[in-house]
């Protein structure tokens, strides 16, 4: 009879992933990162097919992908061997050879945070000349003009969200794990969204559902995170959703249902919905 060894172990370490992914406007198309063919690479399916096909090899880790709103362009951050210095490339909608973007020396790090809706202008964070704390810049890709919005100081400092306008963005000072403040920037003028910084407490997840309206998720004042918004116009704060003996951790809007969708935690996950208004 045949003889055959015992399995080798590193067979039932080599696992599928999926890392990140993102849907085109017309949800025409799905690109994901994926190990399917052994390393990291880009893959997509054309919708209604279900079956996946190789969009960009390049063997690298991917923290983001964002496809441009009118399908002209497909943004992602790919490092370099596992060091975790992302950088920006763009790629052909039909797939193709990532081009660098954003990109500078090897060691250094930049981020996505958010793209125009003409997708004109580009947000991301980077560690160059700010490793510490992290600068906030504006990269316009019909000019190729970058223009610094905000220097980070005191804290690591990421753009969160960006008004619909772009009149005004959120950062969020990271100086703790559980000590993170947030801020809405207008006009270069930083406004805490929260009443006083001097009590530790957290600011995640913020969201305009306009230009003058911003909800987030925080647990200033309480054990547990719920829901609170911001409004621009008489930099009001409010309590708006508590959930009895759970932590809200991720919130959504759709501004076409006027309905956010949110997140719970108490040992597992649920899934809530509630209305804008």
């Amino acid at each position: 009879m045949i003889q055959f060894p015992k399995p080798d172990v590193d067979q039932f370490f080599r696992t599928y992933v999926i890392t990140n992914f993102a849907v085109s406007k017309d949800e025409s198309k799905l690109i994901f990162s994926s190990n399917l063919n052994g390393k990291q690479n880009l893959w997509a399916i054309d919708f209604p097919n279900q079956f996946p096909y190789l969009f960009a090899q390049v063997d690298q880790q991917c923290n983001f992908i964002k496809f441009d709103q009118e399908n002209r362009y497909v943004l992602a951050g790919f490092d370099h061997d596992g060091d975790e210095n992302y950088q920006i490339y763009a790629l052909p909608t039909e797939g193709g050879k990532p081009q660098p973007l954003v990109t500078g020396e090897q060691s250094d790090k930049y981020f996505f945070s958010d793209l125009s809706k003409d997708g004109q202008r580009l947000y991301y964070m980077t560690s160059k000349e700010n490793a510490q704390f992290l600068n906030i810049h504006r990269y316009d890709l019909k000019t190729n003009e970058d223009t610094i919005i905000q220097k980070g100081e005191g804290a690591p400092t990421f753009m969160a969200a960006m008004a619909p306008d772009e009149s005004s963005f959120v950062t969020i000072s990271s100086l703790a794990n559980t000590y993170q403040l947030g801020y809405v920037v207008v006009d270069g003028e930083k406004r805490l969204l929260t009443p006083n910084k001097d009590e530790v407490h957290i600011v995640s997840s913020p969201v305009y559902i306009d230009e003058k309206m911003l909800y987030f998720i925080t647990n200033y004042g309480e054990e547990y995170s719920y829901i609170a918004s911001y409004d621009l116009e008489t930099g009001e704060f409010n309590e708006v959703l508590k959930v009895e003996s759970e932590s809200v951790t991720d919130l959504k809007w759709n501004k076409k249902l006027n309905t956010f969708y949110f997140v719970t935690e108490k040992g597992a996950f649920l899934l809530e919905v509630f209305s804008g208004t």
